[in-house]
Parts: C-alpha cells; sequence; structure tokens
C-alpha cells in the first residue's frame, strides 16, 4: 500500500488487450522518471498501481502555505470571468438543518477558491418564494396566531401546513407586535401579510445562520421576481436548473 493508489491499469487492460500486471509496471516506470516527488511507485495485485510520497513533498508544500499566508494559490486564471454561483438556496419556511450547513460549506469553498482565481463571483441565493409552500406557510403562522388568543378552534392548523416551533415563534411574536388586530381582519389581506411576514422572518433567520456559519450571500434573488415582472424577465434572465446548470444572470456564467 502507499500513500495513494490507482486503477488505472485494470481499467485500461481491455482496450489495451494487455494484462493489468504489464500495463501497471509500464506506467509505474513512466512515473518513476516522471514524478520526483514519489519515494517509490510499486505495482500491486491485480494491478494497483501504488504510490508514497517522499516526507518533503509534503513538508515543503506546508511551508510554501505559511510563508505565502493568505496569498497562496491566488492566480488569475479566471481572468475576471463574471460567474453566478447558486446553492443552499432552502425554502424561506423554516429552519436549516445539517443537509443545508453540508451544502453551504461546499458552495462558499467553491466561491472562495473561484474568487482567489480572479473570477468576479456573484454569491447568489435562491429564493423559492412563488410556490404553495409560502401559503401553507401563511396558513400556518395564520393558525398559531389564532392559537395564541385561545382560538385555535377557529383556524386549526393544516394538516399539511409547517407545525415546527420556529413556525409558533414567529406568530408569537406577531401577537406581541401587533396585538389581535388580524383576528377580525379581511382574511386575503391577513394572509398575504402573514406570508410575507413569514418568509422576512424565515430569512432574517437563515442569513444570520449562513454569517455565523461565514458564508456571504451577495444576491438574494427571489422567484417571485420572475412573476412580477412578467414573461419579459424570464427572457432577461433565464435560469437553469440541475447540478451543473449554464445560464446567463447579468452576462454571468452560473453554476447552479
Amino acid at each position: 500500500m502507499g500513500d495513494y493508489a490507482s486503477s488505472t491499469a485494470m481499467r485500461l487492460a481491455r482496450a489495451l488487450h494487455k494484462a493489468p500486471m504489464i500495463i501497471g509496471e509500464e506506467l509505474a516506470a513512466k512515473l518513476r522518471e516522471k514524478l520526483p516527488e514519489a519515494e517509490s511507485v510499486t505495482v500491486a495485485k491485480p494491478g494497483f498501481i501504488n504510490f508514497r510520497l517522499k516526507g518533503d513533498a509534503l513538508s515543503g508544500v506546508i511551508n510554501k502555505v505559511l510563508e505565502a499566508g493568505e496569498s497562496y494559490g491566488r492566480n488569475n486564471s479566471g481572468n475576471g470571468e463574471r460567474v453566478l454561483v447558486e446553492w443552499v438556496s432552502a425554502n424561506p419556511t423554516g429552519d436549516l438543518h445539517c443537509g443545508h450547513a453540508r451544502n453551504a460549506a461546499w458552495g462558499d469553498s467553491l466561491c472562495r477558491l473561484m474568487e482567489l482565481s480572479g473570477y468576479d463571483v456573484l454569491r447568489e441565493y435562491y429564493v423559492n418564494d412563488a410556490g404553495n409552500q409560502i401559503v401553507k406557510l401563511g396558513e400556518s403562522l395564520v393558525a398559531r396566531y389564532f392559537e395564541h388568543f385561545g382560538r385555535a378552534a377557529e383556524y386549526p392548523l393544516p394538516e399539511d401546513g409547517y407545525h415546527a416551533e420556529d413556525v409558533k415563534n414567529i406568530a408569537d411574536a406577531i401577537a406581541d407586535e401587533d396585538g389581535d388586530k388580524w383576528l377580525s381582519a379581511d382574511p386575503d389581506e391577513r394572509l398575504r401579510y402573514f406570508m410575507q411576514t413569514g418568509k422576512t422572518r424565515e430569512l432574517e433567520k437563515i442569513n444570520r445562520d449562513l454569517e455565523l456559519y461565514r458564508v456571504r450571500i451577495t444576491s438574494w434573488m427571489h422567484e417571485t421576481f420572475f412573476y412580477e415582472n412578467d414573461k419579459k424577465a424570464h427572457q432577461r434572465l433565464p435560469r437553469a436548473h440541475g447540478q451543473q446548470g449554464a445560464a446567463v444572470r447579468e452576462g454571468r456564467r452560473a453554476l447552479v
């Protein structure tokens, strides 16, 4: 075994019509010539190529990092290309969880690497606030608001709504700030208010958590923007979906 192992010889066996061990020995001979950092390059059955690095190959990198400090790795390979990175983008209906934290760390690391490589990076959180989930959030908040004043039977909590404690806390805060005026308000106006207030406060909480995690967002793009600004907005600012979507927003290549 070594510090690193490669199965390349086994993957090439069919294409080259050779035994993996023979391919491995041929590759190992070349690697010994080309890799001065390697203390040894050996081949093990059924065809693994094992590398062991010299001690100073690793310690030398550490010294370079310490000497360069925060400028280590900085380069201009991006040449000022404008790139949009969209990540996390959790629905504004509740707290972030560990899965979001992992995604946040991955995306922020990508942004930092690209920024250090000379890219002009826009860090975007896409707010999914035009779907039915925001209606459910508003209805859940209204139900908790009625519950706060002992009138839960008049506006039951929807079975498919949001039952978490954070939603109850927001409803209690609205009750403390506005009193009971929404109990008798126009139902449509009340729902719109609770939808907007709930979304705003959930996003504020999400942003606080991301900042605590040292993740910086510079653009909060709301899905409702595209609905409120007609189809022209969609044509002007298209968005691609998928793990490696490519789109243009303000002349930027997007990583989604």
